[in-house]
């Protein structure tokens, strides 16, 4: 025979005693702990047993909010219904931006433009900020219960698109100093600011305009040309130089780049055209003016290349003397690599004792590297 208390069976049959516990938050999805045992979420139903009698303490936990404690006691016929409200946590984050004035998104929730601190739950978030002409930032920022943070964002300019027609087409272009390959009509993708636009076709004026372009703009530009105006005997002569210099054809003075003007009536032929600017050498050039059109002559004074200069003897052996440089001691010997020299004619000049100076003539080239080697004769 069995026996089984009457105790027992009231119990099992929720005589007495709580037959279940409910717990409920205010959002729905909180995690039920006790001592670190996960117990579920909300909202949770349990059978007493899983508890037992006596005092509980169960934490309440769910992202974005505090967490909380709900202490109870498990009794015998009682019945434990309870609902635990979840205050969210929050932070506070400043957003700025250089420029200023972005349109800020945080979560994929547009906030505007603000001008305060912006109250967040705590934790990570996710923050882009976008402006017209820039490309749209993103930033992590993770905040802290009751702390106020600062994000500042530098954003970065979008290029510019400068596109580029002109009458008569096929004209070619100057950016900055720097030859543009291709003809109009042309696109341009440009950094934002301010630039210098030269267009030059041959028997049409060299056109020159400067143009300010914001960040991710589109800018059109067209050019009208004007064709060169020259009695049928006469040809035309355009001269730009870098930093500025003055202009001979021959020996006379024709005038100075800083005009920005061409040179005409100039009788077709074959003339000696030389640039000076004070603090550089001097350009000599030949030049062939046409009946009807516009020559065109550039020269960057600021521009360098190098020179590797070595010297030996008759037999070929390596011979050490004092380097000149357009008739000035260098202070150097060979073999000795010569760096910044301005482009154009130079005469370098290697004397050495027991042997007869050695010259030679080198033409400097933009951003080359020349090599001469000199061979020095016995004075004996």
């Amino acid at each position: 025979m069995v026996l089984i208390s009457c105790a027992a069976v009231a119990y099992h049959f929720g005589l007495i005693g709580p037959r279940y516990i409910v717990l409920t938050t205010d959002v729905a999805g909180a995690s039920v702990f006790e001592k670190e045992q996960f117990l579920g979420t909300t909202p949770l139903k349990m059978k007493p047993e899983r508890l037992g009698l006596g005092e509980h303490t169960l934490l309440f936990s769910m992202q974005g909010h505090a967490d909380e404690l709900f202490t109870f006691d498990v009794k015998p016929n009682t019945r434990i219904e309870h609902s635990v409200p979840l205050s969210r946590s929050y932070g506070k984050l400043v957003v700025s931006s250089v420029p200023p004035n972005a349109l800020v998104t945080i979560d994929q929730s547009e906030r505007g433009v603000p001008t305060d601190a912006i109250r967040l739950a705590a934790g990570s978030h996710t923050i882009a900020l976008s402006l017209e002409g820039f490309e749209t930032r993103l930033d992590t920022v993770k905040l802290s219960l009751g702390v106020s943070d600062t994000l500042r964002s530098t954003l970065t300019p979008l290029p510019a698109t400068l596109a580029i027609t002109s009458e008569p087409d096929q004209a070619s272009l100057i950016v900055d100093g720097n030859a543009i390959e291709g003809y109009t009509p042309i696109d341009l993708r440009l950094p934002h600011g301010e630039h210098s636009i030269q267009i030059r076709k041959n028997g049409f004026a060299t056109l020159d305009s400067a143009i300010n372009l914001d960040p991710g703009s589109l800018v059109e530009c067209n050019f009208t040309l004007r064709q060169v105006i020259a009695t049928p005997a006469f040809g035309a002569l355009r001269v730009t130089a870098r930093p500025w210099a003055e202009v001979y054809l021959e020996k006379l003075k024709l005038g100075t780049t800083e005009e920005k003007l061409p040179f005409e009536e100039i009788k077709p032929g074959n003339y000696g055209i030389r640039l000076v600017c004070p603090g550089y050498p001097s350009l000599e050039t030949t030049v062939k003016i046409v009946k009807d059109e516009e020559t065109l002559i550039d020269h960057d004074f600021t521009a360098t290349g190098s020179v590797n200069i070595t010297c030996m003897d008759e037999n070929g052996k390596s011979v050490y003397g004092d380097i000149f440089l357009d008739d000035e001691a260098t202070g150097g010997t060979t073999p000795s690599v010569i760096e910044s020299l301005f482009i154009g004619p130079h005469t370098i000049k290697i004397v050495a004792d027991g042997y007869e100076p050695a010259t030679e003539h080198v033409i400097i080239k933009k951003n080359d590297s020349e090599s001469i080697a000199l061979i020095a004769r016995s004075a004996e």
